[in-house]
């Protein structure tokens, strides 16, 4: 048993040794040429409010405020964001914030993040984080989530297991546009 465990192991780590095209073998190859700059960047600061509702075993309205700092590229454009809100329950009468980020790395890509968040009921308090998976499309962003908080006996009126859809109304944009031609200068 430990013999084919070590032999497998072996196998794995020399593997590369073994390839064909010398190109995929990371120990022999090494890229001489180096990836030139894009001739022209865009970056795009967006910022805005957004509306939106969460729902999961109970619903809760939420408001807040995003910013967003996104690279405009043919191949593969990246989006980072941060956002900051609180969210509120009629029926129970539970309050909430939250604070986080998200990435997204593609035009039809999902988005990855996470929230601190906060939630009380005006006599207990919970805090903890949630991560989120997400798509964004059309300034919609739909999340489905898990928010690990503390434990608390009698404070439980809280969204574990979520899916929230937001709308954020950019108002605000800064366009940055770096030339590689402006460099050499």
């Amino acid at each position: 048993m430990i013999k084919s465990f070590l032999f497998a192991f072996a196998l794995l780590l020399f593997m590369p040794l073994f390839a064909q095209d010398e190109k995929s073998s990371a120990l022999f190859y090494k890229e001489d040429t180096k990836k030139k700059d894009p001739l022209l960047e865009v970056g795009l600061r967006q910022s805005g409010p957004y509306f939106g509702i969460q729902q999961g075993k109970y619903t809760l309205a939420e408001i807040g405020g995003e910013m967003q700092w996104r690279k405009i590229r043919l191949k593969k454009p990246t989006t980072h964001a941060i956002h900051a809100g609180l969210d509120y329950n009629l029926f129970e009468n539970v309050l909430g914030f939250s604070t986080g980020y998200y990435y997204k790395g593609g035009r039809t890509k999902f988005t990855y993040g996470g929230s601190l968040v906060y939630r009380t009921d005006f006599t207990h308090h919970r805090f903890g984080i949630s991560p989120a998976l997400g798509y964004k499309l059309f300034g919609f962003h739909g999340q489905v989530g898990y928010a690990l908080l503390m434990p608390h006996d009698n404070f439980v009126a809280v969204n574990n297991l979520f899916v929230s859809l937001r709308f954020v109304l950019i108002n605000e944009r800064d366009v940055e546009l770096n030339s590689r031609l402006k460099k050499k200068k």
